[in-house]
Parts: C-alpha cells; sequence; structure tokens
C-alpha cells in the first residue's frame, strides 16, 4: 500500500488524532522529537537558537565508534540539525544561521574520527552545513563577526568539510573584507615552513585567492608562491579563470606549451575551444571534435561532433560514424555501444558475431544488455553468442559469486537454442 500524503491524512484524520499519533511516534524517534520541539516554538527565534546550540553540542558527539551500519542513523540526527538552521533560523537572522553553522562546523574532527562514513552520508551533512553558511553571509550584518568565523573555517578545515566556504569566501566577502582574509592567511603561508611545497597554508592562501575569480589575483598569488615561476598546473588554473572572464587571448598564451597529462587534455581542450568559438573559427572546432571522435568512437564524441555540423553534413558524419564502429574489430564493445546508439542493431549484431573472440565476457555491465535488444530484434545468433560469452567467463575465472548469473545465462541459452536453425550437415573432407 502507498504511503498516504499529508493532504489525505488530513481529510481522514482529525487534528487531534494526527497529534497523538505524531507524540506517540515522538517517543522512539529522537530526531522527531527534536523537530517537533523546534515546530512548537513558533517564531520564537531566540529559544530556537538556543535549542539547536544544545542539539549540536549533544548530536555531535558520538558514544563509543560508529561503525559504517550506523552512519547512515547518525547522519539523520545531524541533517535535522543543519535542516532546522536554514528553515527556522536563517530566514529571520542569518548571522544567527552562521554562528551555528560555525558550531556545527567545528565538531568536524571529532565526528570523522569516531565514524565510518564509507558511505559519505556524514560527510555530506557537513558540506551541507557549509552551503548552509555560503547562503546566510550574503545577507550576515554582523561582518566582524562573518570575517572572524571564515577565517575559522578556512583555517580549520582539515577534512574538507567548510570547502564550500573557502571556494565561495571571495565572493560572498565584500573587497575590503576579503583583504582581511587574504592578509591573514598570506600572513600564515609565509610563517609556514617554505621547504614544505604542499603545506596547508599555501593551498588555503592560493585557493583562497582563487575564490574571487579573477585571474590576475590569482597570478599574483601564485607568482609569490612560486616565486616568480609559474608551474604547469598554476597556468592551468589561471587559464581556467581567464577563459571564464572572456579573456581568451591570454587564457591561451597561458596554456601553451602546457603537457597534455592526465585530466589535463579535456580543460586544455576546452579553453581552445572556446577562444576558437569566440572568433568564429568553426571549421578548427568542427576539426577538433572529428579528431577527437575518430580516436574514442562513443555516442558523447559522435554527438558532440554531430552538435556543431551544418545540417547537410551530418548525414555524412553518420555514415562515417556507422563505417568507423563496424570497423572495430579489436574493440567490438565499442563499436556494438555506438552502433546500438544510431540504431543500426543488425550491423551492431554482425560486429559481434565477427569480432567474437575479442569480446570481454567480464563486462557485465554492459553485455546483457546489448544481448537483450538483439533478442528483441530478432538477432537470436548475436544474443547466444554474448549469453555464452558471459557464462564461459564465470566459470572459467571461477567467480563463484556469479555463479547465479551463469545459471541464468543457461536458462537464457537453453530457451534461445530452439529459435535457432542448426547448421546444414556435410561431408568432411578426405
Amino acid at each position: 500500500m502507498d504511503q498516504p500524503s499529508s493532504q489525505e491524512l488530513a481529510k481522514k484524520l482529525s487534528k487531534q488524532r494526527l497529534a497523538e499519533i505524531l507524540a506517540e511516534a515522538a517517543a522512539t524517534d529522537e530526531s522527531l522529537a527534536e523537530r517537533l520541539r523546534i515546530e512548537l516554538m513558533g517564531d520564537d527565534t531566540k529559544a530556537i537558537v538556543s535549542e539547536l546550540r544544545t542539539r549540536i553540542r549533544s548530536g555531535t558527539r558520538p558514544r563509543g565508534f560508529v561503525d559504517y551500519r550506523k552512519a547512515a542513523g547518525f547522519s539523520k540526527r545531524l541533517y535535522s540539525i543543519v535542516s532546522d538552521i536554514e528553515n527556522r533560523v536563517l530566514p529571520q537572522s542569518p548571522d544567527r544561521a552562521i554562528e551555528l553553522c560555525d558550531r556545527f562546523l567545528e565538531s568536524d574532527e571529532r565526528v570523522f574520527n569516531h565514524i565510518d562514513d564509507s558511505s559519505g552520508h556524514v560527510g555530506d551533512v557537513y558540506r551541507y552545513a557549509s552551503d548552509v553558511f555560503v547562503e546566510a553571509a550574503y545577507p550576515a550584518k554582523d561582518r566582524k563577526r562573518l570575517i572572524a568565523s571564515t577565517l575559522n573555517r578556512i583555517r580549520n578545515n582539515g577534512y574538507g568539510a567548510s570547502d564550500p566556504i573557502h571556494s565561495n569566501c571571495g565572493r560572498f566577502l565584500h573587497p575590503d573584507e576579503f583583504a582581511e582574509i587574504l592578509e591573514a592567511v598570506q600572513e600564515d603561508f609565509q610563517k609556514a615552513p617554505q621547504d614544505d611545497s604542499y603545506s596547508s597554508e599555501r593551498f588555503i592562501y592560493e585557493h583562497a585567492a582563487e575564490s574571487t575569480g579573477d585571474p590576475d589575483l590569482l597570478q599574483k598569488v601564485m607568482l609569490e608562491i612560486y616565486q616568480g615561476t609559474l608551474p604547469e598546473y598554476a597556468r592551468l588554473r589561471i587559464a581556467r579563470l581567464l577563459s571564464d572572464k572572456n579573456r581568451h587571448e591570454d587564457a591561451v598564451e597561458m596554456i601553451d606549451g602546457l603537457s597534455e597529462m592526465a585530466g589535463w587534455k579535456e580543460d586544455i581542450e576546452a579553453i581552445r575551444l572556446a577562444a576558437l568559438a569566440a572568433v568564429g573559427k568553426l571549421d578548427e572546432i568542427i576539426a577538433i571534435h572529428r579528431t577527437n571522435f575518430q580516436s574514442s568512437p562513443s555516442p558523447e564524441t559522435y554527438e558532440t561532433w554531430l552538435d556543431c555540423l551544418p545540417e547537410e553534413n551530418q548525414a555524412e558524419a553518420r555514415e562515417a560514424a556507422i563505417h568507423l564502429a563496424t570497423e572495430l574489430l579489436d574493440r567490438p564493445e565499442m563499436g556494438i555501444r555506438l552502433l546500438v546508439h544510431l540504431n543500426e542493431i543488425d550491423l551492431a549484431a554482425d560486429l559481434a558475431i565477427s569480432a567474437s573472440k575479442h569480446l570481454n565476457g567480464g563486462s557485465w555491465y554492459s553485455l546483457p544488455d546489448y544481448a537483450q535488444i538483439f533478442e528483441q530484434s530478432n538477432r537470436t545468433d548475436a544474443a547466444i553468442l554474448i549469453y555464452r560469452t558471459l557464462m564461459e567467463d564465470i566459470l572459467d575465472s571461477a567467480r563463484y559469486k556469479a555463479y547465479g548469473h551463469a545459471a541464468r545465462y543457461w536458462d537464457k541459452l537453453d530457451c534461445l537454442a530452439t529459435e535457432v536453425e542448426p547448421p546444414e550437415p556435410h561431408e568432411p573432407n578426405i
């Protein structure tokens, strides 16, 4: 039975009965009981703040170690605290919301040292608290308190809980306020041991400068940190900001000569494409996307290439894509994926058969989907081949946890066998 909506409950039950049920539930649910206490305080912001201070003190002190099985329940109580700060305090008093978020975030080290947060639930709540802090910072009236809290949060962020505050401080602070922050973290950096190129003080200083979105400030700080020479990663970060500011020539000059290390290639290419688009060099943009597709033929690279082509050239591009996919005999799964995307199911099935020795039976996340598509398209021959490949891979590698899947593939093969014509008998060559 579906859970009834609040409107349905209101129609069918009296207010008194609803209140009784809620009170009964709150007796065994601490989070619900805390929420009810807040609701009963109405618009008394002072009382709500006092209650939330108490909840922060008690709720962020785990009783012993919290294993991964209990982490979700623990995070639920933390979430209710931050949710009440956002919904019951922030609209009435941004300054008090900042104070409460600061108190909450102060507990990050204590909490993370006493919990197995493999699921990430608790980390999500702390980032949520930082987001509420940022939201409250814009309308805050007590700017001195805001500056102090911001500096506290970016200096004490060993677990990354305050990353949203660090990343946005250059935007929610006024220029003179941010100057105080930058001066303070600059002083921290200058006092830190200079032989440690990966010090937290260095990171805080450069990340604070980047938070403004000002490429000139970031470049100035980076030159100070690296004593007049910009390393490649610094040039890339500056180039991103230059591109965001539509200073495309400066951005391209900044990335000129950068090595396309893993993870950098896409960023470098995006900067070049933005510069080409700004001056209307469509032919060069098309050439880049065509090369990307040819080196990595996928539905994503194909659609990106197609999107920048004139309509009269799109049919030709489709034919080229089909031809390339059918030639991927050593990478059949890539070709099958592209052909299925292009709705060329028969060609995809033909590729699966002709390149069957290169199919990877460990691709359990994609091959069963293709087999099902081939079944539905009356290409039983290709479906059988894929199910057999999947089953044999499980058995050959003795992956006993997947034997249930192997049995399912066997059943599929047994059912499909009746749909395939046996081969014509022939006399052996003597």
